[in-house]
């Protein structure tokens, strides 16, 4: 998600050029524009919290791929599934945000979303990782930042569930 990959550490671990480690970005923007619209059609068929699950579940499995990738094809597969769960997700954000903030509340939810999502390699990213990472890393190959986007939704999904407590009381 972020694009700011390690591509020169990644270049000479894995023993590519450069025009082939660059499909790690390439690969995850294609594969994460063509998921975005799909997803309008997945939302009729299936319920958002089943597409929540889904997508987290397949960004964790390509994580999971990329993490033990040995070789650069199983590390641009995972980043391919990352991608797949990741253009489910954005959209599906966007969906839980507006069912469960109230309407007045709406706009600085999907501009933290925004901040996040946006800025993943610096800005907020960049803070995230500074004072995150020591409870978020995963071990990976070489020098490959740990999942920033993962406890972004991790620090949303637990606002979320604060904000519904709240209602509730």
């Amino acid at each position: 998600m972020s694009s700011s990959l390690p591509l020169p550490s990644i270049m000479v671990e894995m023993s590519v050029d450069q025009s082939t480690a660059q499909w790690l970005t390439t690969g995850f923007t294609l594969v994460n524009a063509i998921m975005i619209p799909i997803t309008a059609f997945l939302q009729d068929r299936f319920s958002t919290r089943k597409l929540f699950v889904f997508s987290m579940s397949l960004f964790a499995v390509g994580t999971l791929l990329a993490a033990v990738g040995l070789n650069f094809p199983v590390l641009l597969g995972g980043r391919l599934v990352q991608a797949a769960g990741a253009g489910i997700l954005m959209p599906v954000t966007m969906t839980v945000l507006m069912l469960v903030f109230p309407v007045d509340r709406r706009g600085s939810a999907m501009g933290i979303f925004g901040l996040v999502i946006g800025n993943e390699g610096e800005g907020v990213g960049r803070l995230v990782r500074e004072k995150c990472d020591f409870t978020a890393s995963i071990p990976m190959k070489g020098d490959i930042d740990s999942l920033n986007a993962s406890v972004a939704a991790g620090v949303m999904a637990f606002e979320i569930v604060r904000q519904r407590m709240n209602v509730q009381k």
